[in-house]
């Protein structure tokens, strides 16, 4: 900031000292105060306590209006990479689903904005008999499902591991074995599905399924299934549906809870 100013001349200025002073005075003033009468030098460098602030005034300005304080700015030390980019790689939570009474099925609408989906299930048995779990697709929002040109492999295993089993009207979450009753017992089958792409109108949507019965073994052991599928159109998928399809309804105390990974 450079500040000019005329001085008296010393042994002339013949009554016009005071003047010439105030004059100087006010643009003095002027210059550090701004004319307005709100401090605005026009730096050059400003030094504090010794120390240049390099920063330029756009870059300053960029913490006018943050509200945050010192420790939740610490939030942020050691982070190396994108916040966000970061965040939309993670799961979340979208929907959960606890059934209080029985259910013909549970359904879910996946919504935009993600790519992949994760459905985790716990308690899941049939009301009475021994029935099929399967996962099934709609492209018209649950309107209607799709009950045909699915591929599905089963694998299951017990004190052994072994190929059962195959599906065409759907994808096979878990299945019994020549009468076993594995859904019959306290809690039923948990697990987890993966469901990749199914937003998308130019691939197949394909599933992996990891399934367990833990607490059956009045009989035989417990029971894992270790399932693929996939539904053989591209189109886009846009609602599923956990049910056992005909002759039995998803038994009350059922918890289906639906995660999404954001797109990006």
């Amino acid at each position: 900031m450079t500040i000019s100013i005329t001085k008296p001349t010393v042994g002339g200025s013949e009554n016009t000292w005071g003047t010439t002073v105030n004059t100087a005075l006010d643009t003095i003033v002027d210059g550090i105060n701004g004319t307005s009468g709100t401090i605005a030098p026009d730096l050059s460098t400003l030094t504090i306590n010794g120390t240049d602030v390099t920063a330029t005034a756009a870059e300053l300005n960029v913490l006018d209006g943050v509200t945050a304080t010192a420790a939740e700015l610490n939030h942020t030390d050691g982070v190396t990479s994108n916040i966000q980019t970061q965040l939309n790689r993670r799961l979340e939570l979208i929907s959960e689903t606890v059934l209080s009474s029985n259910a013909s099925d549970v359904t879910f609408t996946l919504p935009t904005g993600y790519r992949d989906f994760q459905l985790v299930f716990n308690y899941v048995k049939p009301s009475t008999g021994i029935t099929t779990l399967w996962l099934e697709f709609s492209t018209d929002s649950g309107t209607s499902w799709i009950t045909s040109g699915y591929q599905s492999i089963v694998n299951r295993t017990s004190s052994t591991t072994e190929s059962y089993g195959s599906g065409s009207t759907g994808i096979i979450v878990a299945t019994n074995n020549e009468g076993d009753d594995e859904f019959i017992d306290s809690t039923g089958c948990c697990g987890v599905i993966d469901i990749f792409n199914p937003l998308d109108s130019s691939t197949r949507t394909s599933a992996i399924v990891r399934a367990v019965n833990t607490t059956y073994g009045i009989v035989h052991s417990p029971h894992s299934f270790f399932n693929s599928g996939v539904y053989l159109t591209e189109a886009a998928v846009n609602a599923i549906n956990l049910s056992h399809k005909t002759g039995a309804s998803v038994a009350s105390g059922a918890v289906v809870a639906l995660y999404g990974m954001k797109d990006y």
